[in-house]
Order: structure tokens, then C-alpha cells, then sequence
């Protein structure tokens, strides 16, 4: 790697000093208006906190939604809306991240940071943009290369977190020390989420001379590019592990695509706004599929901001254009491929045997070196997506999701709790039923404890049709898990 990438223009940051206000009749606080704070009314009637749904419909609410009080009480902010005086009260820290700058709110509301993602997969921003990306050249990645251990990543929750939070923030990661298994790519993809099978079956054989017929399957070199940029939707996220190397070359090439993009965007505005508003297909058929897909080779968001990159030569197929505008959009692909190819822009490492590269296939392009002796070389391939790597880590974060410290919190006001006589019963009920049982047979020791507290969180084991009055069960047999 020499010489310096491009560098993107700065992204403003947001301001963080929005506060809590006290507002008066009629008016809304942290700037919000009123059928706003009416639609997302977080009241049991209007929303259920078990799994963030929503239980009333835009038309279910007055025409005419008006703030009659709003008072702040703690952590809390009160609010009556007119005209029908539904009551609701929102949580000042939720709240104050959708806040809208006004002379009482003190200022914009709380956005992640350029560089640091939004984990609420709730509420937060969107964070598949640009926003919420560590964009990078190759001399900035090669520094802080994204790396881990794969048997660390079982064993510890924090540097799984770690790892994850690198596939989200700086598109990829590699895991050393995967099994040399056949298959064992998709152990890695099932720890991340649910593998996502193509016509070829849950994983691809990338050797030589396999099939189905492609440039993957020889020795050639491989510019960066989008994987099965043919399909709608593509695979988001790639896993591609070494079960042998080649005897020379085989290099692995990454590209930041967004960094790519956001490097024309200064650079070339107009190929740029070409090649994020001009529709191109891509396509693949063999006796088994037919395939193809029609999108930007740069998607953008309504506001702008980079969302994805959709690149490859190999798949791209004959413009539908008027002649102006498809010598405009050759030109600005032209552009945007010396981008991509421009010193520094490139990440050049070798995977070993046993690495596994887990990459966002939205934004990373993805290539290779040509090789010799390709006949040893053995990868294997597979896909998931990016949105269960994002619930698996969002679940990591925040454990208290999907209801359950409501369930904790509310507990001793259920109907259930009436049946036990004491924190003691409660676990001596636990302990004797089967599912815990079956959990104490697979869980490491040092696990007991955590496999306690989340059965007693989720409320099971605690109904009073199959306990006795006083919270003991007669027998193991007698108190089932109640879902």
C-alpha cells in the first residue's frame, strides 16, 4: 500500500445539548409537535413494550392533536393532549434524542456522531448510512485491521460484541483460528445469524475448476466488486474462510466503498449525483438460476447520505440510457473504478488457513490477486445479513429487550406473584423444572447463574394452576414452564 486515498470532506457532527423543558399550555416540548408526541405516545394503550409495536393506527388519533399540558416530573415528561384528553408520559432520555432545536430545547437533538453507530434498533438512526460508518483508507484500516479470535469470540461475550461492532462500524472483520472443517463457515455465519441459502445450497466451494462456471473459479485476478450484485435483494453479509491457501498470490483486496463514494462525491459531484440517480442491471443465469437485479451503482438515502454500493463489471449488462446519458454514466464509471483504484484505496492482506473475513457486502468490495498452484487453494463461502448481526448485537447491548424488564419491573404486581410465598420459592420452583434442567446439562458451570436470572426474568415457572399455595411444587413433575 502507498501513496495517500482521497479524502472525504468532513461530516458535521450533531450537537448533544438538548434539554429537558418544562412547557406550558400548548406548548410541545424539545421542540416536537404535537401529532408527533401523539403518534408515538408510549402509554400502554397506544404501545406495547414488550416488542416496541405500535397498537393504534394514524387514524385512530383526533384529526386536530394538540399539547394541552406538558410538566417534567423527574425522568419523566407528562404530557395531556387535546382534544381528547389522552394522557401520556415519555422518558426525558428517549425524548430528548428526536429533539428539534427551539429557544426552550436548547439546541438540535442527540444524533450518533460520525464514526459511531446507533445500537437502538428501535429508535435510533439509520445505521446502514454513511452517519454511522468509520470510513477508511487503506493506510487509516491497515493500522487498526479488524481482527479476532474465533474460540474467544465463542468464550467471551465481550470480544463477540467487539468483533460485531467492527462488521458494523468498519465493514468487516477476520477471525483467526476457524476449524480447517468443511462446513465450518457456517458455524460462524449460525453465530451471527440465519445463513441465507442460494440455489447452490447453504455454502459455495471456491477451488479451481469448480462449478457453477465462473471467474471465481480460476487463478485470474479479481478487480473489487460487489458479491451477487445479480440479486433482490443481495446477501448483505459475506463469510469467506480459508481451508487452504494458494502456493503464490491469492491476496484478498478490500475497498471502503463508502469511502470510495464519499471521496468522488468531493472530488466529482456530477459523476457522482450520475451514478446515484442512473438505473443499472445486473444478471446471472446457468441451468440452475436465472437471475437479476436493477439498482444505482450508488444508493443513497433520501437525504443523501451514502447507503449503498452496488459495483460489478462482471454482471453489469447493456445500458437502457438515451446516448447522452450513457456516455455521461461510462464516464462517471470510469470515475468512480480510478477511484476505487487509486493508491491507498486498497487493502491487500493474505488470508491463512483458518481465517475467516466476514464482510458488509453493501459497502466492502471485495477482491483478489491472481494466484499459482490454484489447484491447493480451498475457500468456502457462505452468506447471512447484516440485520441479524445487528439483532444479535443489539441483544447483547440491551438484554433487557423483548419485554423483559418490564417483566421484572412489574412482577410483583401480576396475578402470578400471589402463588409465591417468597424470592426462595421462586427459585426452588425454577430449579425443579425440566427446561432448566435441560439448560443445566448444556450450560458451562460459570453459566448457572445468568441461565437463573434470565429463566426468572421471563416469567416462567411461576403459575399458580400447577403450584401449590404456598409456591412449592409437590414434585419436579408438577410445575411446567409457562410461556
Amino acid at each position: 500500500m502507498t501513496g495517500e486515498a482521497e479524502k472525504p470532506p468532513e461530516r458535521p457532527g450533531y450537537p448533544v445539548n438538548a434539554e429537558p423543558s418544562s412547557a406550558g399550555p400548548g406548548r410541545a416540548p424539545f421542540g416536537l409537535p404535537a401529532i408527533w408526541l401523539r403518534v408515538n405516545c408510549r402509554c400502554a394503550h397506544c404501545w406495547d413494550s414488550r416488542n416496541g409495536e405500535r397498537l393504534v393506527s394514524i387514524t385512530d388519533l383526533p384529526r386536530e392533536v394538540s399539547v394541552r399540558t406538558a410538566r417534567r416530573a423527574g425522568d419523566r415528561v407528562e404530557i395531556v393532549f387535546g382534544p381528547d384528553g389522552h394522557r401520556g408520559a415519555f422518558d426525558v432520555g428517549w425524548l430528548s434524542q428526536f429533539a428539534i432545536g427551539d429557544d426552550e430545547a436548547g439546541g438540535e437533538g442527540r444524533h450518533p456522531a460520525a464514526g459511531e453507530p446507533s445500537m437502538d434498533s428501535l429508535t435510533g438512526e439509520d445505521d446502514r448510512t454513511e452517519d454511522a460508518k468509520r470510513l477508511w483508507s487503506a493506510d487509516e484500516i491497515a493500522e487498526a485491521f479488524p481482527q479476532g479470535s474465533w474460540p474467544l469470540f465463542r468464550a467471551d461475550a465481550a470480544h463477540r460484541q467487539a468483533c460485531l461492532t467492527a462488521v458494523l462500524r468498519d465493514g468487516f472483520v477476520v477471525l483467526r483460528d476457524v476449524p480447517r472443517e468443511p462446513g465450518a463457515v457456517l458455524t460462524v455465519a449460525q453465530s451471527i445469524g440465519f445463513v441465507r441459502e442460494t440455489e447452490r445450497g447453504p455454502f459455495l466451494d471456491v477451488q479451481v475448476g469448480a462449478l457453477p462456471p465462473s471467474q471465481a473459479f480460476t487463478g485470474r485476478p479479481l478487480t473489487p466488486r460487489t458479491a451477487q450484485a445479480f440479486r433482490d435483494p443481495p446477501p448483505t453479509l459475506e463469510l469467506l474462510h480459508c481451508l487452504d491457501d494458494a502456493a503464490a498470490g491469492g491476496e484478498s483486496m478490500l475497498v471502503d466503498g463508502f469511502h470510495a463514494a464519499a471521496s468522488l462525491r468531493a472530488r466529482d459531484p456530477a459523476a457522482f449525483a450520475v451514478l446515484a440517480s442512473s438505473e443499472v442491471t445486473f444478471a446471472y443465469a446457468d441451468a440452475r438460476a436465472e437471475l437479476r437485479a436493477t439498482r444505482p451503482v450508488i444508493g443513497v438515502d433520501p437525504r443523501g447520505r451514502i447507503r449503498e454500493i452496488r459495483l460489478n463489471g462482471n454482471h453489469m449488462q447493456p445500458l437502457r440510457l438515451p446516448p447522452d446519458e450513457a456516455v455521461a454514466f461510462y464516464a462517471a464509471y470510469r470515475a468512480f473504478a480510478e477511484m476505487i483504484g487509486r493508491p491507498g484505496q486498497m487493502l491487500t492482506f493474505l488470508l491463512r488457513p483458518g481465517d475467516c473475513l466476514i464482510f458488509d457486502n453493501t459497502r466492502i468490495l471485495n477482491g483478489r490477486t491472481g494466484f499459482t498452484g490454484g489447484r491447493k487453494r480451498h475457500l468456502q463461502v457462505c452468506w447471512t445479513d447484516l440485520d441479524g448481526l445487528a439483532s444479535t448485537l443489539a441483544l447483547m447491548r440491551h438484554p433487557r429487550r423483548n419485554g423483559r424488564l418490564r417483566s421484572l419491573r412489574n412482577y410483583s404486581r401480576s396475578p402470578r406473584a400471589s402463588a409465591v410465598a417468597s424470592p426462595g420459592d421462586v427459585i426452588h420452583n425454577f430449579l425443579h423444572t425440566s427446561l432448566f434442567k435441560d439448560r443445566l446439562r448444556r450450560a458451562r458451570r460459570s453459566m448457572l447463574l445468568p441461565e437463573l436470572l434470565t429463566f426468572l426474568i421471563e416469567d416462567r415457572c411461576l403459575c399458580r394452576e400447577t403450584c401449590s399455595p404456598g409456591g412449592r411444587p409437590p414434585s419436579s413433575a408438577a410445575c411446567s414452564p409457562q410461556d
